[in-house]
């Protein structure tokens, strides 16, 4: 049993340097800015995740989820529990009030691979929560933003390793869900 724990100490180690891919970690905890570094963060972190695996992002696009989808797959097959959190109103169309055609088909994948979405009103949070040892929190949408140069933003995003920060973070996100849950019925 302590070999197998060992073994977790090591992994988690080894994966601040991999999460973070080049960026400079003190005191458990990073800023990424780059259009890269946040491609890195989220496949890293659905690679990494071992028990829980939570999304939260306002709008969804089906380029970027299909970019992962793999990835959320395997998470799936490891028997990783997957949520996925989204604002239902942010995607669509001002004038016709229907969802925009990639966010739909976004829905529509999810919803097909058995990945749970739970949409929720006003959400604009942006984060990614790994079990008890990964937070993010930052202003990147992460199941939406584009590879295409002319529509990236700057994006800058902070990175918590720290166990007892990330569990108390975890557990203020899960008990905010549940009332946006309440809120959105």
């Amino acid at each position: 049993m302590k070999y197998n724990k060992y073994i977790n100490i090591l992994f988690i180690f080894l994966s601040l340097k991999v999460y973070c891919s080049g960026s400079e970690i003190t005191n458990n905890k990073t800023m990424i800015t780059t259009y890269q570094e946040h491609v890195d963060c989220l496949k890293n972190a659905i690679q990494s995740a071992q028990e829980e695996i939570i999304i939260i992002s306002p709008f969804l696009s089906y380029y970027r989820l299909n970019e992962v989808m793999d990835l959320l797959l395997e998470a799936k097959d490891r028997g990783v529990n997957i949520t996925i959190v989204t604002d239902r109103n942010l995607d669509r169309d001002k004038n016709t009030g229907n969802l925009k055609d990639i966010s739909q088909k976004a829905r529509n994948i999810l919803e097909e691979k058995e990945i749970f979405l739970l949409e929720v009103n006003r959400l604009h949070s942006k984060n990614i929560l790994v079990d008890s040892k990964f937070f993010s929190c930052g202003s990147c949408n992460w199941l939406s933003f584009s590879s295409l140069m002319q529509y990236q933003n700057m994006e800058s995003t902070m990175i918590s390793f720290d166990s007892e920060v990330t569990s108390e973070m975890i557990g203020k996100f899960k008990d905010s869900l549940e009332i946006k849950k309440q809120d959105s019925v």
